[in-house]
This record gives structure tokens, C-alpha cells and sequence, in this order.
């Protein structure tokens, strides 16, 4: 029920705040129930079980860290590669070619300017050189694989 509804089903002298606390209770009561009756209605399916049930949690763990393993190392070797694009959002624009207008008219002019204002023309803003670069260490295959490795042991003690 909506708060109204469960408004108008309440007695006529109840205080805002009663009322409040028990439209919660309600809601909360009614999400309990939701919860009870999907369960009940899928607790026999082969993928609630296959994703909650305990004897089946190791599984689950294993498949995880297996996973884990398999993008990381996949993740080096990309690195280790040169494959691996780690700044993608660095490269600049394609140079445009003005050859459809003349050479500084008014219209290439007037472009030009509203180019600018909407960051699409040479502006500091999109000036890249300036951005701060990465210590050469931090892409050093050595130093990924420990960072992964302390990745891995927080996301251990976190689960």
C-alpha cells in the first residue's frame, strides 16, 4: 500500500509520528514477506542453489578466484604485450581539414570561434601535455604483480 492508502486505513486521532513508525513496520513486514515467498517459490531451482547454498560454496569461491586469476594474468601479459591501452582517454582529435572554405574567411573565422567555446578548437583545457604522468615504476610487470597480489589479499580478508 502506498502511505495514503495506509493512511486512511488507520484510526482518525493518530498522531503523525504513530503513524509514521508503523507505515515503516508495515513496509517492512511486507518486504519480509516478498522476500519469504520468492525463496519459497524458487528455493527447489537448480540456480539459487547453485549461487546460495553452502555445500556449494566452495565451488563458487574456487570458480571466483580462478576467474580472478584468469583476467590478471591476462591483464599482465596485455601489459607485458604492449597490447594494453592504459590511457585511452589521451589521444587527441583527428586534425580537421578546412579545404572546403577559404583560407581565414569570415566563416572559417566565425567557426573557429564557436569551436572554441564549445572545446572542440585548440584550448588549454584539452591540452594533454600538462596532465600528470604515472611513475615508470608503477608499470614495471614486477610491481603490477604485487599490487595484485595485495589486491588480492584485501579482497580475501573483505569476503
Amino acid at each position: 500500500m502506498s502511505y495514503k492508502q495506509f493512511i486512511q486505513e488507520l484510526e482518525d486521532d493518530i498522531l503523525p509520528s504513530e503513524a509514521e513508525r508503523r507505515y515503516q513496520e508495515y513496509k517492512s513486514e511486507y518486504v519480509t514477506t516478498q522476500k519469504r515467498a520468492y525463496f519459497n517459490a524458487h528455493k527447489d531451482e537448480a540456480w539459487l542453489k547453485d549461487k546460495y547454498h553452502p555445500t556449494n560454496l566452495l565451488t563458487v569461491i574456487e570458480r571466483r578466484n580462478e576467474n580472478a586469476r584468469r583476467l590478471a594474468k591476462d591483464f599482465l601479459l596485455d601489459l607485458q604485450s604492449g597490447t594494453l591501452d592504459i590511457n585511452p582517454g589521451l589521444n587527441s582529435a583527428p586534425a580537421r581539414s578546412e579545404q572546403a572554405s577559404e583560407p581565414n574567411s569570415e566563416e572559417e573565422t566565425d567557426a573557429g570561434d564557436k569551436r572554441r567555446r564549445h572545446g572542440r578548437g585548440s584550448n588549454k583545457d584539452n591540452d594533454f601535455s600538462a596532465a600528470p604522468k604515472a611513475h615508470p615504476v608503477s608499470c614495471e610487470p614486477k610491481r603490477i604483480q604485487a599490487d595484485i597480489q595485495q589486491v588480492q589479499a584485501v579482497v580475501r580478508k573483505l569476503d
